[in-house]
């Protein structure tokens, strides 16, 4: 079964919705990771997600807060922990964010343009890598897929920012 992202000209392979960071711990035995669970509107509750950002949040900055999440990736045992998805950030010259997007619904799916959004398969790793490399912070500090497609979630009514870091900053 190929979980490797195809050519991006086919769909937008990254299943991302809003979510909020429902509750925060630390993973023991760890400095960076942080067990969460995530809000994306699903009926099943709350999704768990270790996310390696100790070094950039505390967890009460963490805690509430709205967040962009990859949902369709294949499930990881971090830590002893089962992730169910990835808290996305933009990151360039050492600074980095969660990704937001201002007022948008939780559960609210993010799409590309008009690209059509494929969801299967799950991706792998090395999937996720090659969906995520075509997407950048552009002009404004909101993002985009392949230097063209504005991601958005909400109808289209709501960007998805990258919390300040400047235009070219990377997706992980």
């Amino acid at each position: 079964r190929n979980t490797t992202a195809p050519s991006n000209n086919e769909g937008f392979r990254l299943d991302m919705r809003v979510g909020r960071v429902s509750s925060v711990e630390n993973v023991e035995d760890s400095e960076k990771l942080y067990l969460c669970k995530v809000d994306v509107g699903e009926e099943t509750g709350p999704r768990q997600v270790v996310a390696g950002l100790r070094d950039i949040y505390t967890a009460e900055q963490l805690s509430d807060r709205q967040v962009v999440l990859v949902c369709n990736l294949q499930p990881a045992t971090l830590a002893g922990h089962e992730s169910q998805g990835m808290i996305l950030v933009a990151e360039k010259k050492k600074q980095t964010t969660a990704l937001e997007c201002p007022g948008a619904p939780i559960g609210s799916s993010v799409s590309a343009g008009s690209l059509p959004l494929i969801r299967e398969p799950l991706l792998d790793r090395k999937g996720f890598q090659a969906a995520s490399k075509a997407v950048r912070v552009g002009d404004g500090l909101s993002l985009v897929f392949d230097k063209e497609h504005p991601l958005t979630a909400g109808d289209g009514r709501h960007p998805v920012m990258s919390g300040g870091v400047p235009t070219g900053g990377k997706v992980k």
